[in-house]
């Protein structure tokens, strides 16, 4: 048996979520917090400034035009390893008045559609992956055609990564929370 994950909601909620067996993801643009999407992206649009220089300059303008033009498509919905914190209770259960629904992690490994996974806070893992992310445009050619199906490829492949380190990264003021999210990209 998995691990016990909790999702805090109204009653309102629960009833629907029990009476029609559907859970609900949102978009990354739906979130409470607005700034969570750009917590990711600010730190992507940072490295990238101290990576540019006047040889390389282009490649990288070119990445962050495609990647500030391709939106994320990414849909998450919201759990907690906690079974009783009192913060998700007021935040997301009725301020104590709604549920925590507990699910078999497991569970939802079973379903391709959707990858479940640990909210990660530490800012230093963070700046770990994003260096492993950038890696490839790192490793391209000063000079290369930012026109060329190759560049725009591996960029698209780029992007995706980051919208999945975005979907599953946040502030480790937050850490409390213990979030676990499933996450639809």
């Amino acid at each position: 048996m998995g691990n016990i994950i909790y999702h805090y909601c109204n009653v309102e909620s629960f009833k629907a979520i029990i009476e029609n067996k559907i859970l609900w993801l949102s978009s990354v643009y739906n979130l409470n917090d607005y700034k969570e999407i750009h917590w990711i992206k600010d730190k992507i649009f940072k490295k990238i400034k101290s990576s540019s220089t006047k040889d390389n300059f282009m490649k990288y303008k070119s990445f962050e035009d495609l990647y500030s033009k391709q939106l994320p498509n990414v849909y998450i919905a919201s759990f907690s390893e906690g079974s009783d914190l009192l913060s998700q209770w007021r935040a997301y259960a009725n301020d104590g008045y709604g549920v925590a629904i507990g699910f078999n992690s497991e569970y939802f490994k079973e379903n391709k559609l959707v990858q479940t996974s640990n909210v990660l806070y530490d800012e230093r893992e963070q700046e770990k992956q994003i260096d492993l992310i950038l890696k490839p445009l790192d490793n391209l050619e000063e000079n290369i055609d930012t026109q060329s199906p190759l560049f725009i490829d591996i960029c698209k492949g780029i992007i995706t990564n980051i919208n999945n380190l975005s979907a599953k990264s946040r502030n480790e003021l937050f850490k409390e929370e213990q979030e676990v999210r499933l996450i639809h990209n």
